[in-house]
């Protein structure tokens, strides 16, 4: 069959980039998701083997580190008002001022 032309080529190729990028972000969403448990799966036997008797303490800790703050308030944090990013200017200069002290 051949290639639409004009606009029907336009809208063709439109509806099957949002098709396509629907099925994408859920594959990355799986992926993700599956991913984060391997991580969390290979922290948790590297901790069991290398702090065996602190092994117990796991889900305490591990419900800890899962309270980290959220992408909404990390990129409200790092962002000023107009919603460009923040500039933090970091020089030496107090250092310096602590090593000559």
């Amino acid at each position: 069959e051949p290639l639409p032309k004009g606009m029907d080529a336009v809208v063709s190729r439109k509806m099957y980039r949002y098709r396509q990028r629907t099925l994408m972000d859920e594959l990355n969403r799986l992926l993700t998701e599956a991913v984060d448990g391997a991580i969390f799966d290979l922290a948790r036997e590297v901790f069991v083997k290398a702090r065996p008797d602190a092994a117990k303490s796991w889900d305490s800790l591990a419900a800890r580190l899962a309270k980290g703050p959220r992408a909404d308030d990390v990129k409200q944090a790092l962002s000023t008002s107009d919603g460009t990013p923040k500039v933090l200017e970091v020089s030496g200069a107090d250092e310096e001022k602590k090593e000559e002290a």
